[in-house]
């Protein structure tokens, strides 16, 4: 459990996300992240992909919620694609970037860095987020 892994004594070196977050709401991720953020030792590193901001045109996000608030209509969208027809809608959540990086200083990470770029899709900015323990280069 997150509680067993938080409460390790000297930390890890690594604590590592990728593909994760999105799909958690900020709402939750945020205390999730500073949880995790906490579990980095003194010397570790903390490295964590997040989708920063959808840039896809207003009418596909305005489809997207659409399909997520109608079933029937997520339904056609998969049978459009070849998909399941039930096969479930994948939301994503885009998070606030200044946000986890103040959680993150609050939590006792420092020195950060971004890597930013686009998705696959060209749907979202998405950013690997790296941040140091207290002591990493100290």
């Amino acid at each position: 459990s997150l509680d067993e892994l938080v409460g390790v004594e000297d930390g890890f070196d690594l604590v590592h996300s990728q593909v994760v977050f999105q799909h958690i709401p900020w709402r939750m991720g945020r205390r999730l992240l500073r949880d995790l953020a906490k579990s980095v030792a003194p010397h570790g590193v903390m490295a964590v992909h997040l989708l920063a901001r959808s840039i896809a045109p207003r009418s596909a996000r305005l489809i997207t919620k659409l399909r997520y608030a109608v079933p029937p209509l997520h339904w056609l969208w998969n049978a459009s694609k070849g998909r399941p027809i039930f096969e479930p809608a994948m939301q994503m959540h885009p998070y606030p970037i200044s946000e986890v990086i103040a959680e993150l200083e609050n939590a006792g990470l420092s020195q950060f860095y971004l890597s930013v770029g686009l998705t696959e899709d060209n749907a979202f900015v998405e950013v690997m987020l790296y941040a140091c323990g207290p002591k990493a280069f100290g």
